[in-house]
């Protein structure tokens, strides 16, 4: 249970990475489950992190991670406009 409501996870039995994760709603007594799918695994800094992630409906996502960045730390302070973009956290951008 994740905020009272189900959630189930599944992982690889080889290599114990997740596979899977399905969500549960339930509206009007009928239950509805919506399931994302990881897959193209890759070593980030040592951790192995999903590449492709695939939702029940077949929306696939590419996927990027990067750990222990240098960031702006004004962001937490004063946060930056909309207008500043999706960069703004990065040190140099504000």
């Amino acid at each position: 249970m994740v905020e009272g409501e189900r959630v189930d996870f599944a992982f690889d039995k080889k290599t114990h990475l997740l596979v899977s994760v399905s969500y549960y709603d339930v509206i009007n007594d009928k239950t509805y489950i919506t399931v994302q799918s990881f897959s193209d695994y890759t070593e980030i800094n040592d951790i192995k992190m999903p590449q492709t992630i695939v939702g029940d409906d077949g929306t696939k996502h590419k996927a990027t991670f990067r750990f222990n960045v240098e960031y702006n730390e004004d962001i937490f302070i004063k946060p930056p406009p909309i207008e500043a973009g999706p960069e703004a956290w990065k040190v140099g951008k504000h």
